[in-house]
């Protein structure tokens, strides 16, 4: 019982390093993105499954930090436009 609620911390762990990650690679790069590309991406820099990929978008995504779109079977995932002007609006 110990043992899985310790995977399962460690999990939790590595999305959440998984979703920063993601989401700052996003607003970096400012443009569409499928889970697949994201993946290739970050695999060599940060040794992201593509498992914890898909999840951590997924998630970004739920929480609003991030848009998706589907096009037929594939979503593409973009960061949000509004967020990231709300910093320059605060300014004026």
């Amino acid at each position: 019982m110990t043992d899985v609620f310790l995977t399962d911390v460690a999990n939790v762990s590595q999305v959440r390093s998984s979703t920063a990650i993601i989401f700052a690679y996003l607003n970096e790069k400012n443009r569409p993105y499928s889970a697949q590309d994201v993946f290739n991406n970050l695999q060599k820099q940060h040794g992201l499954g593509k498992t914890a990929v898909v999840k951590a978008m997924e998630q970004l995504a739920l929480e609003g930090k991030i848009k998706e779109k589907t096009y037929g079977k594939q979503k593409i995932y973009f960061a949000d436009q509004v967020i990231q002007a709300e910093p320059l609006s605060s300014l004026l």
